[in-house]
């Protein structure tokens, strides 16, 4: 009877998950097709009450509950990695959003902000399979030959160097994925790859000097810095996109990447039907892997900007409008009074684009406002404060996500589809 009173609690944890653990097993059967196919990742084993765990990745599902995979701090399954379904409604486990809060009992209601967290009652877990627990290892070793690669690159006597290629059960391991593994879209026109040299900005809002340069551009230099951080050109018409050449009516494009650093790279779109500031259509583009610094170059009659992705757009070097690559025009410019329309622009690239829209106003600061995020034919809508938490008037607007890796992990724990 007492081996009973112990055990039954574990079998009806077992029996009365909520019905959404079969959409987890689900989508591990499409993350590891191999070892789905073998079953191992789809056998259960029970977490008991008190495991205490890290959250290593989210993945929001179709009904609106949450695949966590956990990396186990105590007890029988410690340092080892599973996967868990969670309902924000019906809980098994308490949220913390450090070690220090677990350790002193101070919860959170606020899943985005969680890290950490322990079972409150038996749980359903699904240990990770093999390929899955060597991808740090996959990881390292593709960072050890880009490294022994990059010192031999000037023919040094480590050009063709490499680590020894990993294999597991006879078969190759991929040894890329997410939004590290995307490929810039060729297009007719080179890119100019510059490494960005820091992850965040550091600085707040700040003037800049700027300077026209040949080919009907201007470079910008932030204050403090020496080197440039922003180019500009505007379209003023007449041509398809700005109908009319008349004061105060423009497109305006601003690339910025202020410091050299990834945090903060993205386009400023600005539409001005009047030349009144309360009816001009802002818009704010950000583009995913942030690969390489914005950079523009002039050859003949094109303007040719290289995007943080690597791919290309190519403008008219006189009337700075979109000729070809990865950013399209789709007509012109909002008409201004009760006709105001965000810029019709659209990214057909390979990468990810985030895209806020606001009249008269910085688009970042709408905090009432969603972001929008595409990659292909995905849609994923957000708040602007999640993308740029600090929404005082005096901000200086600062990406959540330095790097590509964190917005990577919050798109994966946000938006359902395949991030």
């Amino acid at each position: 009877m007492a081996l009973l009173k112990k055990i039954l609690p574990l079998l009806v944890s077992l029996f009365t998950l909520p019905a959404f653990s079969g959409e987890l097993e689900d989508y591990l059967k499409i993350l590891y097709p191999e070892d789905s196919a073998a079953s191992s990742v789809l056998k259960p084993i029970a977490l008991p009450v008190g495991t205490q765990a890290r959250i290593e990745e989210t993945k929001l599902l179709k009904s609106g509950h949450y695949g966590l995979n956990l990396s186990i701090l105590n007890g029988t399954y410690q340092n080892q990695n599973m996967w868990v379904s969670y309902n924000p409604a019906l809980s098994h486990m308490k949220l913390y959003e450090s070690l220090q809060n677990m350790s002193s009992r101070r919860t959170t209601s606020d899943f985005q902000s969680a890290q950490y967290i322990q079972t409150s009652a038996p749980l359903a877990a699904h240990p990770l399979p093999e390929s899955a627990r060597m991808k740090p290892v996959m990881e390292a070793i593709k960072q050890g030959n880009e490294a022994v690669k990059k010192h031999g690159a000037v023919g040094g006597p480590c050009a063709d160097c490499e680590f020894e290629r990993l294999h597991t059960r006879g078969a190759d391991v991929v040894e890329e994925s997410g939004l590290s593994s995307i490929q810039p879209k060729q297009t007719s026109e080179n890119p100019v790859i510059r490494e960005p040299i820091n992850k965040t900005t550091p600085y707040g809002i700040r003037s800049a000097r700027c300077g026209s340069r040949d080919g009907g551009y201007e470079e910008c230099i932030f204050e403090g810095e020496t080197s440039p951080g922003r180019f500009q050109f505007s379209n003023r018409g007449p041509n398809k996109i700005v109908p009319q050449a008349r004061d105060g009516r423009s497109r305006d494009w601003v690339f910025n990447y202020a410091a050299g650093a990834t945090q903060d790279m993205g386009i400023s779109i600005s539409d001005s039907p009047n030349g009144t500031s309360s009816q001009t259509q802002e818009t704010y583009i950000m583009l995913f892997p942030r690969k390489t610094l914005p950079h523009i170059r002039v050859e003949g009659n094109k303007k040719i900007v290289t995007l943080p992705t690597g791919e290309t757009v190519t403008y008219d070097a006189k009337t700075n409008e979109i000729l070809s690559g990865v950013l399209t025009e789709g007509g012109a410019i909002t008409a201004g009074g009760k006709n105001l329309q965000p810029a019709k622009i659209s990214y057909n690239g390979n990468g990810i684009m985030v895209r806020v829209d606001h009249v008269g106003e910085e688009p970042r600061l709408n905090s009432r406002a969603k972001a929008t995020i595409t990659k292909g034919q995905q849609t994923c809508k957000v708040p602007v404060k999640d993308l740029w938490p600090d929404q005082n008037k005096n901000s200086s607007v600062h990406f959540r996500f330095p790097t590509d890796a964190e917005f990577e992990k919050y798109l994966k724990r946000t938006c359902v589809g395949n991030w």
